[in-house]
């Protein structure tokens, strides 16, 4: 009895050590060279942002790409250019129903070979691949200061594996007020405004003595 027992845990041991081994967490890898980068960084604007990263897993061609902003953003009218919204690897890009959480601020994009009916083959990224993707429509925190990490993975073709994945420096949200014209030129228009209204003024009185 007791060398059924021992022959039994043995056996159970052997198969969760070879379940966590071959799990798609297990096999993992990790994004290399990853940044994020948006047009506009100032409060509470809507803009586009772009995760740039190099690829550590062989990607199938139909995958998912799965990105979670930080607290503050809104994403919930997130979009993607169909045709090139990740450069250089080909592929017709969606976000599949249900694809946004506005509550995790996560998106969720598919690349697949249709409508453009491309060859299958011709989406197969390399592992070591610089790839880079984008996101529209995301409106910015309203808050300035640095942000949290952004995370970013690359996911099997039905979604159901994680291929790589990567937590990313957050940025920097500004106020704009950097923009704003410094006193002089204020002083310069002014001067300006005003020599013209006392030229008129000048040109006025001649005609009037005339």
């Amino acid at each position: 009895m007791k060398n059924n027992i021992k022959k039994f845990a043995a056996l159970a041991v052997t198969f969760i050590v070879t379940f966590v081994s071959l799990s798609p967490l297990a096999l993992a890898g990790t994004l290399t060279s990853t940044s994020v980068s948006g047009v506009s960084l100032v409060a509470g604007a809507t803009t586009s942002y772009t995760v740039n990263f190099t690829t550590e897993t062989f990607l199938p061609g139909r995958d998912y790409f799965l990105i979670t902003f930080p607290a503050g953003y809104d994403v919930t009218g997130a979009t993607v250019d169909p045709n090139s919204a990740c450069s250089p690897m080909l592929g017709d890009y969606t976000i599949p129903l249900n694809g946004i959480d506005g509550a995790a601020r996560t998106i969720l994009m598919k690349r697949d070979t249709w409508p453009s009916g491309r060859y299958l083959s011709d989406l197969e990224t390399a592992g070591g691949s610089a790839e880079s993707c984008t996101w529209n429509n995301i409106v910015n925190p309203t808050t300035t200061g640095i942000t949290g990490n952004f995370a970013f993975e690359t996911r099997g073709q039905w979604n159901e594996s994680l291929l790589d994945s990567a937590s990313i420096s957050g940025v920097t949200i500004t106020s704009g007020a950097q923009n704003v014209p410094e006193f002089s030129t204020y002083m310069y228009l002014l001067t300006i405004i005003a020599g013209g209204w006392m030229l008129k003024n000048k040109f006025h009185k001649q005609e009037q003595e005339i």
